[in-house]
């Protein structure tokens, strides 16, 4: 995880402002064709690929983003992203990801317990170790 994160830093990319909650529900295009998010109260200052990291959890759950849907809003976006080359994007949204699966799963799994859900305890403690593990078998050693 520390490697994870050294990486990151190493980057250079800056905090920004982001949605915290970037769906479909909260996106609409309006009648001169623009589209408008919708919904800030979420909002937050953080690491650039925060607003759609999201995808990476939920690409096999939501219709759109299945047969790719998922793959070219993540192109999309990382191609407006203004600092370093295509490489550098990508290698920094997978280290991202690598983090917010791990995260994502410790903090659900914490209120899970709280809340002694135990159905989707087990669940979480999976994601949290295959994280785990993708992290540890991709970090040079």
């Amino acid at each position: 995880m520390q490697a994870c994160a050294d990486e990151l830093a190493r980057s250079g990319w800056p905090d920004v402002i982001h949605h915290t909650d970037l769906h479909p529900g909260n996106a609409i295009v309006d009648a001169s064709r623009r589209l408008r998010i919708l919904d800030w109260d979420q909002a937050a200052v953080g690491f650039p690929c925060d607003s759609v990291m999201w995808l990476e959890v939920f690409e096999d759950r939501e219709p759109w983003c299945q047969d790719g849907g998922s793959d070219t809003v993540k192109t999309a976006y990382l191609n407006t992203v203004p600092w370093g080359s295509p490489d550098l994007r990508s290698r920094v949204w997978s280290t991202a990801a690598r983090i917010d699966h791990i995260t994502s799963a410790y903090q659900s799994d914490r209120q899970n317990l709280a809340q002694e859900r135990t159905e989707a305890r087990g669940d979480n403690i999976i994601r949290l170790m295959t994280g785990l593990l993708q992290t540890m078998e991709s970090t040079p050693r």
